[in-house]
């Protein structure tokens, strides 16, 4: 869900309509970006759909290495290349 919202301002129509679908509040940040409200480790908090696509991206390596058993340094993580306009141009 959260992947949806990078590059998106908070006040865009688009948002405002898939926010009613989602689990958790969307809120209004600095710059209109929208924030994700979640209870992390027992606690209210604040994330921007970056960091959580950041925190996905750790507990990814994490379980990769517990996987192969032993610590990495270099990763690659492929993922679809849809981008729509406002978030950010496909790649060449």
């Amino acid at each position: 869900d959260t992947k949806w919202l990078i590059g998106r301002k908070f006040s865009d129509p688009s948002v405002q309509s898939d926010m009613k679908h989602f689990p958790f509040k969307v809120i209004s940040g600095p710059n209109d970006k929208p924030l994700m409200c979640v209870e992390y480790k027992g606690e209210q908090k604040k994330f921007a759909a970056e960091e959580i696509s950041s925190m996905v991206l750790i507990k990814m390596k994490e379980i990769a290495e517990s996987y192969l058993g032993h610590f990495f340094l270099n990763a690659a993580a492929t993922t679809d290349v849809y981008f729509i306009s406002p978030q950010g141009p496909l790649p060449n």
